[in-house]
């Protein structure tokens, strides 16, 4: 019992360090590619997904942005440096 007590707080253990790879948490500072853009709104591709998007006006298709933040289904986005 003490060997299976010691296995699963080492796999506990474990588990705790591992990097997000889900959530807002994973999303916030991804790069995504703008697929349509038009006044400050449109689509863009990010890890294989199509998400709503707004961030500045001047964005055009094909342009790579990086995710700010995210407002329900929707992610706020600006031009990459």
């Amino acid at each position: 019992a003490a060997v299976l007590l010691l296995l699963l707080m080492a796999m506990l253990t474990r588990s705790q360090r591992r990097a997000v790879v889900t959530g807002e948490e994973f999303m916030i500072g991804s790069r995504a590619r703008v697929l349509d853009w038009h006044n400050g709104t449109g689509r863009v591709r990010v890890h294989g997904e199509i998400w709503r998007a707004r961030g500045p006006a001047g964005l055009a298709p094909g342009e790579e942005v990086r995710v700010r933040a995210i407002d329900g289904l929707t992610l706020e986005v600006e031009p990459r440096d």
